[in-house]
């Protein structure tokens, strides 16, 4: 009775998501309300106890939950900005700056949750929300699950279009499929387009397997060769050959704006310390 519904504001095969708030404190919450059923059941249970287990600021924090023989509802922080496929179809595509800055946060987010043991599994610009300020935070953990480093998992799920190549031969698959996730997220952010995107699915999967992809000039034209670089090495078709997470997070093009900064600040400091003498 503490919250006030205030209208849908998403929807998927996972559920309904509506804003709510609280008559108490006026703050704003995103509650999920799933219906139960059987094979829902599941999904839900293991969402709010992978969400319950991780806290880090790059995903989405589990606030309550609320039961009933009909419903699993759980409340969850607002994300006043929307997902990132909807401000990517505001901005068509992003500058590498801002591109570089949604990437290292959906990257924290993934090594953080892989050194817990945990694969998303279903990684895709809709799962990745965003405030106003554009911070960014990860949803939609139905589909996780808990993975040692010696195991491997066989269930082919996710999202078709975002699904790795061992996924779709129905190969046993890890942690790198994320990997590629984020890695097909990050080339729709700097090329504007998706990496595969043929309209016969049975090809474009094909083309997955193959790791047939291009990138255009009209569309590429001014992207730094290391974010090319970075992609490619997160869409490799061999799940040993793609980048950690962790790896990732070293990549010379993210570190990229930390060695911009540093120049920055050495050639201010040498400015300074000449004025002094």
């Amino acid at each position: 009775n503490c919250f006030k519904m205030c209208g849908l504001i998403g929807q998927g095969c996972g559920g309904k998501v509506y804003l709510a708030l609280n008559v108490h404190t006026k703050q704003q919450y995103a509650i999920k309300v799933g219906k139960i059923s059987k094979r829902s059941f599941h999904n839900y249970q293991r969402e709010i106890d992978v969400l319950r287990s991780i806290k880090h600021d790059n995903i989405v924090a589990i606030r309550g939950v609320i039961e009933n023989t009909k419903a699993t509802c759980w409340v969850m922080d607002f994300m006043n900005g929307g997902d990132l496929l909807e401000d990517l179809h505001k901005n068509k595509k992003y500058t590498e700056a801002r591109a570089r800055e949604v990437t290292t946060g959906i990257l924290n987010g993934v090594s953080y949750f892989h050194e817990h043991g945990i694969v998303h599994r279903d990684l895709k610009p809709e799962n990745i929300l965003l405030d106003k300020c554009g911070k960014v935070k990860i949803i939609d953990f139905g589909l996780s699950t808990r993975v040692s480093d010696q195991e491997f998992l066989t269930t082919k799920c996710g999202t078709i279009t975002y699904m790795a190549p061992e996924v779709l031969r129905g190969e046993p698959y890890g942690r790198p499929v994320d990997v590629w996730g984020v890695g097909v997220t990050m080339f729709i952010m700097l090329g504007g387009y998706h990496p595969f995107h043929e309209p016969n699915l049975s090809k474009n999967n094909i083309l997955v397997m193959k790791g047939c992809y291009k990138f255009y000039e009209s569309h590429w034209r001014g992207v730094s060769c290391e974010a090319k670089i970075m992609i490619h090495n997160m869409l490799r078709v061999l799940p040993t050959a793609r980048l950690t997470s962790k790896q990732a997070l070293n990549s010379s093009w993210l570190r990229e704006d930390d060695e911009l900064t540093g120049s920055f600040f050495a050639s201010r400091a040498r400015k300074y310390i000449g004025m002094k003498k």
